[in-house]
């Protein structure tokens, strides 16, 4: 169709209304759109027709009368003038023609920025090159198996008996394959039982069948709390002695000298703790002999103490 003068705009309008009941006293009512200009609305009330600037205001939706409708059903009517505005909640891609969507369009965030693409480029480029051929017929698959095939050549003259060695209840065992692979690792956890240990096991000797086992020493006056079984030896008297029930006593080893001599039997002067003689037994001892106070000595029935 021609025109004279400009071509008018091409422009949406919905044709609606709105009914609502009058009740005599309610003055306001809410519009199904979104209206805030009075003259965009043509308002009847019992079929006569309502003044925009004296009898009605309209904001944001809400029709305000300045007098209430009388009561009636479907006497308020209200015709809307102006153009309306579709808007879609869910648009299909049926509805959007290829190519529309501009990159304004989308969200802040959604594709990737100028950095992000420049690293994806220069990955896709680095892994183009690792499989293009740089030489006659190689590529970085054949070099990474070249430099397996060099390490597995790097154990060539490395003789493995294949087999599982250890002792599975003493310590793990490992299992090895002929070409030096490991192929199992036991486990173990050895517990020795009660009274499993022989005398044979428990010989010290050395290698050619002498030697000695070094027993714990000290003073006297480092000696240890007393068990019952315990032995030691005593460098302030150059003898081994071994706990009983109550005291350190000394065990074998005789008269001392210098160097080689055996002259000497050595005992101590001061009694510090009590002792009982049990009966049946003598004891000796060169005297003096100072008995410290609140200490007893008590010598038993049938048992002699000599003091020399």
């Amino acid at each position: 169709m021609s025109y004279i003068g400009n071509e008018p705009g091409v422009t949406n309008f919905v044709l609606g209304l709105d009914r609502f009941n009058g009740t005599g006293a309610c003055t306001q009512f809410t519009l199904t759109r979104t209206i805030d200009d009075a003259n965009a609305l043509e308002v009847l009330v019992n079929s006569i027709q309502q003044d925009p600037i004296s009898s009605y205001s309209v904001s944001a939706g809400l029709l305000t009368f300045t007098e209430a409708p009388s009561n009636g059903a479907n006497n308020i009517v209200v015709i809307y003038r102006s153009t309306a505005t579709i808007t879609f909640t869910n648009v299909t891609t049926a509805q959007i023609a290829d190519g529309a969507v501009t990159l304004s369009k989308l969200a802040s965030g959604l594709l990737p920025t100028a950095n992000i693409t420049a690293a994806f480029n220069t990955a896709n480029a680095a892994f183009l090159q690792a499989n293009t051929p740089s030489h006659v017929a190689n590529s970085a698959a054949i070099y990474a198996n070249g430099a397996f095939t060099q390490a597995n050549l790097d154990f060539t003259g490395i003789t493995v008996s294949a087999g599982t060695y250890g002792n599975a209840t003493v310590y793990p065992t490992i299992t090895l394959a002929a070409n030096g692979r490991v192929t199992a690792v036991g486990t173990a956890s050895a517990t020795i039982a009660n009274g499993s240990i022989t005398a044979a096991q428990l010989d010290f000797k050395s290698a050619n069948g002498v030697g000695a086992v070094v027993l714990p020493a000290g003073t006297t006056a480092q000696r240890p709390t007393g068990t019952s079984g315990s032995i030691r030896y005593n460098s302030s008297t150059g003898q081994f002695e071994g706990y009983t029930t109550s005291a350190w006593g000394s065990i074998g080893g005789g008269a001392t000298g210098g160097g080689n001599d055996t002259v000497f039997f050595l005992n101590s002067n001061t009694v510090t703790a009590n002792y009982t003689i049990t009966s049946g037994y003598n004891a000796l001892s060169a005297g003096p002999i100072t008995i410290n106070a609140n200490v007893t000595v008590n010598i038993s029935n049938g048992a002699n103490w000599v003091v020399v």
